[in-house]
């Protein structure tokens, strides 16, 4: 959700980056959009392979499927223009509602995992033989 509220939601906003950067839009962009973008969907990479390494099939489908949609949201968020026009903000909206699902199917394997009590059968790997 960070990463689709990058974009200033409205003219004040927008004057205003336009103003810090005296007029620069191109640089405006790169400085707030793109290098924001890149530094959140970073932090969010580590969390989301350890999550991959360890979990379950269930929640490492629902994690590859967040970390896609995070990687949609980055590129898409990365061709937002100043000003934002009606085209681009709806886009922005489907982002989240999608982001929002993707993260609502991650966290629902991931209590569902959490809820299953563990089997009281252990399996003891020795030299990829199951002993």
């Amino acid at each position: 959700m960070k990463l689709i509220d990058l974009p200033p939601s409205n003219d004040e906003e927008w004057d205003h980056r336009e103003a810090t950067y005296e007029g620069d839009l191109i640089e405006a962009t790169e400085e707030y959009i793109w290098n924001k973008s890149l530094k959140i969907k970073g932090d969010l990479d580590q969390p989301l392979e350890r999550v991959q390494l360890l979990g379950p099939n269930i929640v490492d489908a629902a994690c590859v499927a967040l970390a896609g949609t995070a990687e949609t949201v980055v590129q898409k968020v990365r061709q937002v223009r100043f000003p934002l026009d009606e085209a681009a903000t709806e886009e922005l909206d489907e982002l989240r509602e999608r982001a929002d699902a993707a993260r609502t199917v991650f966290f629902n394997a991931a209590r569902q995992v959490i809820h299953t009590p563990p089997s009281p059968r252990q399996r003891k790997w020795i030299f990829g033989r199951i002993a």
